[in-house]
C-alpha cells in the first residue's frame, strides 16, 4: 500500500526593519529572521521524529548591509537541523516536503529575485543531496501555515474573480482646466459594484467614504497624468470633479482627458513585470493574484499595488522522500542565519530566534540536542528551560522533550555588553523635543479654531 502525504519543513526566515530615531539618523536596531522547526501539513501524518540535532554554526556576523552579491557569498553563518524520521506503519509513504526560508532580507541591499545566497542552503536525505525545486509565494504578513501553505500551487490559482482571462484595461488620463494653485484634488465617485470590476488609481492620494459613497482621488497639477486600472468589464469612465482639498466639500474647476487606452488579460498584466526564469510563470502569476486580493477592499477598490512585488516573495525549497514500512532516514536542512542587530549597546548585540513550537504537530517527537558553535559570547537566554553548557566549540543544551517556549539567545563580541548611554540619551532628547513641538502645535491649532469659531458666530 502506498500513501502520498504533504509534509511541511518549516525553516521560515522573515525580516522587517523598523526605523528608529537616534542622534545621527542611522539605524540602531536591525530586525533579524526567525527559523522554524519541522512539522507536517497533514494532520494524520504517521511519520515520527525520533531525534533532532540543531546546529547553529556562527563563525561570522552579517554586515549592516550586503552591498554586493559577493558579500552574500562571504557570509557563512547558518543553522542546520538534522532529523531522524521513522515510518511506524505498514505503508510505504512518499512525502512531499517544503522548506520556506523567507523573503530576501531587507538589509540584504539587493533588490529583485536572486539565487546568489541559495548556495548556502542544502537539503540532504541520508547524506545525499535531494532533488530540490525553488518555489515562491507572496507574503506581506507574519508567516502562517494555514494562510501560506495553500498558496503553494503547481498550477494557476483558482479565484471567483481574478481569473487568467479577466479583462484588464489601463486608462491614461491627463489633468486639465485646473486652477493655478498647486495640487488641486481631482476625484471620482466609485459605484458600488465590486462583483463586476475592481479599480486601481495610480497614483492615488485619497479614499473617502462620503455619506455612504466611495470616492477616490489624487492631488494633481495641469498636464500631469495618472493611470486608472480597471480589472473586469462593464465599466464606464466617470466624470472627474475638481475640489480644493480632500474633504471634497468645495468644488473647483478641473477635469481629466483620456490620452491612451490599453487592454490586456490578467495573465498578460501579471507578466508585465515577470522577472525571468528564476521563478516559474505559475508561481509569479499566483503571487500577483495574491497581492491583488490582499489589497482589494470590499467596495471594489485596490488600495495599493507594490511597485516591487518581488520584494514580498517568500522562498521555498520543495523535495520528496519515500519511506517503506518501519524504515528510518536522516533528513538535514541548512539555511543561513540573519540575526537582529542591536546597536544601542557599545558593542552590538545579535539576537537569534528558532521557533520550536511547530514541531509539536508531529505525532511524536523525541529528544533534542542544540549546539551553538561560535567564538562569540552567549549573553542572554532562558536559563530555566535551556541549560546551555560551555564547550570547546561554543555552547550545548539537551532537552528530553520539546519545551513550552521558543529558543532565543543573544551573542556579542564581549562577555557583558553595556548600553550606549549617549545614544539612549540622544533618543530620549529627540523624543522629548518631538513631544514638546507636538503639544505646541496642538495648542496653536486649538487657538486658531477658537478664533475661527468666534469669527463665524
Amino acid at each position: 500500500m502506498k500513501k502520498v502525504l504533504s509534509i511541511l519543513i518549516m525553516g521560515f526566515l522573515f525580516l522587517s526593519v523598523p526605523v528608529t530615531v537616534n542622534a545621527n539618523s542611522a539605524l540602531k536596531f536591525w530586525e533579524g529572521t526567525s527559523a522554524t522547526g519541522t512539522f507536517s501539513s497533514d494532520e494524520d501524518c504517521p511519520l515520527i521524529v525520533e531525534h533532532e540535532d540543531l546546529y547553529f554554526e556562527i563563525p561570522d556576523l552579517p554586515p549592516a548591509w550586503f552591498t554586493t552579491a559577493e558579500a552574500l557569498k562571504d557570509y557563512h553563518s547558518h543553522v542546520r537541523a538534522e532529523y531522524i524520521f521513522t515510518n511506524p506503519t505498514e505503508m510505504t509513504i512518499t512525502s512531499r516536503l517544503v522548506f520556506p526560508f523567507g523573503q530576501f532580507p531587507s538589509y540584504g541591499g539587493i533588490r529583485g529575485i536572486t539565487d546568489t545566497d541559495t548556495d548556502a542552503y542544502a537539503v540532504e536525505i541520508n547524506g545525499q543531496p535531494a532533488d530540490v525545486h525553488l518555489r515562491y509565494t507572496y507574503m506581506e504578513h507574519d508567516f502562517s501555515v494555514e494562510k501560506d501553505l495553500p498558496l503553494l500551487l503547481d498550477t494557476y490559482s483558482e479565484d471567483d474573480f481574478y481569473t487568467p482571462d479577466l479583462k484588464v484595461t489601463r486608462y491614461t488620463l491627463k489633468a486639465q482646466d485646473l486652477p493655478q494653485a498647486d495640487h488641486t484634488v481631482l476625484a471620482i465617485h466609485v459605484p458600488g459594484r465590486p462583483e463586476q470590476y475592481r479599480l486601481y488609481l495610480d497614483p492615488a492620494n485619497m479614499y473617502l467614504d462620503k455619506q455612504g459613497e466611495l470616492w477616490t482621488g489624487v492631488f494633481i497639477n495641469n498636464n500631469e497624468t495618472v493611470d486608472l486600472w480597471v480589472f473586469g468589464d462593464d465599466f464606464e469612465l466617470p466624470d472627474w470633479q475638481g475640489y480644493e482639498d480632500m474633504s471634497l466639500e468645495k468644488k473647483t474647476s478641473g477635469s481629466m482627458a483620456l490620452t491612451e487606452t490599453e487592454e490586456m488579460t490578467l495573465e498578460e498584466y501579471a507578466m508585465l513585470k515577470y522577472p525571468g526564469a528564476l521563478i516559474t510563470q505559475s508561481d509569479w502569476y499566483n503571487a500577483i493574484v495574491t497581492m491583488l486580493k490582499n489589497h482589494t477592499s470590499d467596495l471594489g477598490l485596490i488600495n495599493e499595488i507594490p511597485q516591487e512585488p518581488e520584494y514580498y516573495l517568500m522562498r521555498w525549497y520543495e523535495y520528496e522522500f519515500t519511506l517503506g514500512p518501519g524504515e528510518s532516514l536522516k533528513n538535514a536542512v541548512t539555511a543561513p542565519l540573519y540575526p537582529s542587530r542591536d546597536e544601542y549597546y557599545k558593542d552590538p548585540v545579535y539576537g537569534y530566534t528558532y521557533l520550536l513550537s511547530p514541531a509539536k504537530t508531529w505525532s511524536s517527537f523525541g529528544d533534542l540536542d542544540i549546539y551553538v558553535n561560535t567564538g562569540l559570547y552567549m549573553t542572554s537566554w532562558d536559563k530555566e528551560i535551556f541549560a546551555f553548557e560551555k564547550t570547546d566549540t561554543g555552547y550545548r543544551a539537551h532537552l528530553d522533550a520539546l519545551p513550552g517556549s521558543e529558543l532565543k539567545f543573544n551573542l556579542c563580541t564581549v562577555k557583558s555588553p553595556s548600553r550606549d548611554d549617549n545614544g539612549t540619551l540622544a533618543v530620549l532628547a529627540i523624543v522629548g523635543i518631538a513631544l514638546v513641538v507636538g503639544i505646541l502645535l496642538l495648542i496653536l491649532i486649538i487657538k486658531l479654531l477658537i478664533r475661527l469659531i468666534r469669527l463665524i458666530f
